[in-house]
């Protein structure tokens, strides 16, 4: 749990204030529509990691099940459209595309 906040950590830290940084709306509102991508991707890396590949590949099924099923506004690429031996440990988030 400690390294998935301190992934997510790193994603926050252009949206603190300080005396001279103020955050707009818009940038609120930014973080917003990716934080459930900042969220997939530190789940990936902080829990999904830690296993061995075979358990990597079920993860990486559970996952992409999980974000179908709750119809995630973020979907990591197909292995039909990429690489048929790839999974979700091989994207990282775009932000000037906000895709994967």
């Amino acid at each position: 749990m400690q390294s998935f906040c301190n992934i997510l950590s790193c994603y926050f830290e252009d949206y603190r204030e300080t005396e001279v940084k103020k955050i707009s709306n818009d940038e609120i509102e930014g973080l917003e529509k990716k934080l459930e991508a900042y969220c997939l991707f530190a789940l990936t890396w902080s829990f999904g990691c830690t296993g061995d590949m075979e358990s990597r590949q079920k993860f990486d099924k559970y996952v992409r099940k999980k974000m179908t099923e709750l119809k995630c506004a973020y979907e990591f690429p197909s292995s039909t459209n990429t690489d048929s031996n790839c999974s979700i440990f091989d994207f990282s988030f775009d932000f000037e595309n906000n895709s994967f």
